[in-house]
């Protein structure tokens, strides 16, 4: 998806917003590259309890970068 997002739309930058508590999501934005930008404090009473709410930001270049790693570690 980021792909198409750089490379076909020639997005700059992609960012996100998702809930404290996503750990596998969080560990997929974190993998591709996506930093921390931004948090919303108790932002969401879920599950009988407030969540923050996380920002979280890729740029091209970011992307590209983390990419190539990726395709080193395959071969």
């Amino acid at each position: 998806m980021l792909g198409y997002a750089f490379n076909s739309l020639n997005l700059r930058k992609v960012r996100l917003n998702h809930y404290e508590g996503n750990i596998r999501g969080r560990a997929c934005y974190d993998a591709v590259g996506f930093k921390e930008t931004g948090r919303q404090r108790e932002h969401a009473f879920i599950g009988g309890k407030w969540l923050d709410c996380l920002t979280m930001e890729i740029f091209r270049e970011d992307f590209l970068a983390a990419e190539a790693r990726l395709s080193k570690k395959k071969g």
